[in-house]
């Protein structure tokens, strides 16, 4: 059978620092630095790198009969679907070259102008296309000269569309039809680094590059850890002919990543020597989500004859063979949907040969997306497996089981021990958003957040002794509220809130005793309007205490004078009433001296002040 192979431009991906380097298109490839193969699809193997002036390529095939296609997104415009090579895919970046290789007679170029696809340049370096290797390079002066790329890769038959190999290996292949692919690389051509591995651009920076090879786990991961297993205690080992074992399993983590990953080997299982082989990833995340299931006998997917003791399955990975790995959230006991996209993957071998796979789970994908970080108090547990064909049961373990090895293949299996990851939760929550609102007389309401689930409580009292508490409220929450009661109009009350998450780690506000004195809420008084507004009260400057000691002496002589002067005023000032341009007073000269007369009589004014008056009628 003859194969079709087509690369194409991607999902964003990030790059490991290192230097500009060179290829020697000659079809081997042991020049190339280990970080540059982007990975298995099918068996088959897609390096990449460059320089200050090429674009390198490598391809290893499997076979001598396949073609291969470059989708490159470097200038602006081009358009989203690839060239037509027995019908089109669907791409997620909008490329404006497209390389084409069928043989050492058509090694092409083509560029889009808008409408369609038409050959701008043919490559002149190569290395070897008879064979199963592919080297060659890209003048990036013929690209636009580009300071970023994005790129996909993948493989078809060559009489038809199906696809039957992909990178990034996120994309699946279908092998049936046209496609449309969600993920692409992307590459920064100016920074003087050599390329890294595909890594989405919605996900948080990587501390390590997912790539099936872990050996840089020891100097980038801190809380690395390892768990060795026999390579002889398989229920589907064939003496002196094939193994089928987990043999070593990693894990580690960092603020935004749970990280696993395993060696396993497969071969034959059972006397057809079918090479039905594959492993499984079962975690269990304690998430507070009603979800997961005890046994995988019922699942939609990788259905087998394994249930568990104190652990739920929550989350699954499974790889069958030398195929592409899935990861898959757990609903229920029948129902698995696959994330895969959500997480990062390396996958390197397969059957017949050692393998290895390495996974970079986020935290939000295990928790939620409120856990953009690493969980507090978090408590994981997994296992990996060797597993047959539909229905059979675990092979090997790791950590071991008790239960396994055993000699039937499909007898129910319980397994009761795992690998498990306790953090310890040594950080108290922490308080934002502090307000006081509502303030009456006699009560105020106080709110706040904190970054985890905790408690909530108010402390309070009229020096920073405090003396009174509310109710402790032991409901795990972010959104606190209090409401303080019985409080004496017109009074300082200083305040302090305590919250406590699930692994007792406290934290106040305000923590520090410099800062006691300038939280407090003063409650209103009879006479004067208090300020409701929401804040964080603070003492006063003795400037303050003055301007607001004058500003009240002034108000009480002007209320006094208008309590004892009024009704004079009101009586004998002029009213300016306008009237055709005059103004006239509200009583005649004979009515004014008469209501004069009056209040002098009955004493409601001194002699002094009648006499002044009396002098102004």
């Amino acid at each position: 059978m003859v194969f079709g192979l087509i690369i194409l431009l991607l999902v964003p991906q990030s790059t490991s620092a290192g230097t500009y380097h060179s290829i020697v298109c000659d079809g081997n490839f042991d020049d190339w630095a280990i970080d540059e193969m982007l990975g298995y699809s099918a068996n088959a193997r897609l390096f990449f790198t460059f320089d200050e002036n090429y674009l390198y390529f490598g391809f290893d095939r499997g076979s001598a009969d396949s073609d291969m296609f470059i989708a490159i997104d470097s200038i602006p415009g081009g358009v989203n679907i690839s060239v037509d090579w027995y019908g089109v895919h669907h791409l997620p970046i909008e490329a404006d070259y497209y390389v084409c290789i069928e043989s050492e007679a058509y090694a092409h170029v083509r560029s889009w102008n808008g409408t369609q696809w038409k050959d701008a340049f043919s490559l002149l370096e190569y290395g070897y296309f008879s064979s199963p290797d592919i080297e060659f390079k890209i003048p990036r002066m013929f690209i636009g000269n580009p300071e970023h790329i994005k790129f996909l890769a993948y493989g078809q038959w060559e009489d038809a569309i199906n696809v039957w190999c992909v990178w990034p290996t996120r994309n699946v292949a279908l092998n049936n039809g046209a496609q449309e692919f969600g993920y692409y690389y992307e590459y920064n051509l100016t920074a003087g680094i050599s390329p890294g591995i595909d890594q989405p651009g919605n996900l948080p920076p990587c501390a390590v590059r997912i790539d099936g090879y872990n050996a840089e786990w020891t100097s980038g991961l801190k809380n690395y850890h390892v768990i060795v297993d026999s390579s002889e205690d398989s229920a589907a080992d064939v003496k002196n002919i094939v193994d089928n074992e987990v043999l070593k399993l990693y894990y580690a983590w960092d603020e935004n990543y749970l990280y696993i990953s395993y060696d396993y080997i497969t071969g034959y299982w059972g006397s057809d020597n079918r090479y039905d082989n594959g492993t499984l990833l079962l975690i269990d995340a304690s998430t507070p989500q009603s979800d997961g299931t005890n046994t995988l006998a019922n699942l939609n997917v990788w259905p087998r004859n394994i249930s568990f003791k104190g652990f739920t399955c929550e989350f699954m990975y499974g790889k069958w063979d030398d195929l592409p790995g899935y990861f898959y959230y757990v609903h229920n006991s029948t129902f698995a949907e696959d994330i895969t996209y959500r997480i990062l993957k390396g996958e390197t071998g397969g059957a017949k040969v050692n393998g290895a796979v390495e996974l970079a789970i986020p935290w939000f994908v295990l928790y939620g997306e409120n856990y953009s970080s690493i969980f507090p108090a978090v408590s994981i547990k997994f296992v990996v497996c060797v597993v047959g064909v539909d229905g059979t049961n675990a092979a090997d373990t790791i950590p071991d089981n008790a239960a396994v090895p055993q000699g039937d293949a499909y007898t129910m299996t319980t397994l009761d021990y795992f690998a498990r990851i306790d953090k310890i939760d040594d950080e108290a929550p922490a308080i934002s958003g502090v307000r006081i609102e509502n303030i009456t007389k006699s009560s105020a309401e106080v709110r706040w957040s904190t970054n985890e689930p905790a408690t909530t409580q108010v402390i309070y009292g009229t020096t920073t002794e405090y003396g009174n508490s509310t109710v402790l409220d032991e409901t795990l929450t972010t959104e606190h509220y209090v409401k303080l009661t019985n409080l004496s109009e017109g009074t300082r009350y200083y305040l302090k809130i305590i919250s406590r998450d699930a692994s007792n780690n406290t934290r106040s506000y305000p923590s520090a005793l410099s800062e006691l004195e300038k939280f407090y809420v003063e409650t209103l008084s009879e006479n004067l309007t208090g300020d409701t507004t929401p804040q964080t009260h603070e003492t006063l400057s003795q400037y303050e205490i003055i301007k607001i000691a004058v500003t009240s002496c002034i108000i009480v002589i002007a209320v006094f004078i208008l309590l004892r002067f009024g009704s004079v005023l009101r009586s004998y000032y002029l009213a300016k009433k306008k009237r055709g341009g005059k103004y006239l007073p509200r009583y005649t000269r004979m009515e004014r001296e008469a209501k004069l007369e009056q209040m002098y009589a009955e004493k409601k004014i001194s002699e002094r002040l009648y006499r002044e008056l009396k002098e102004k009628i």
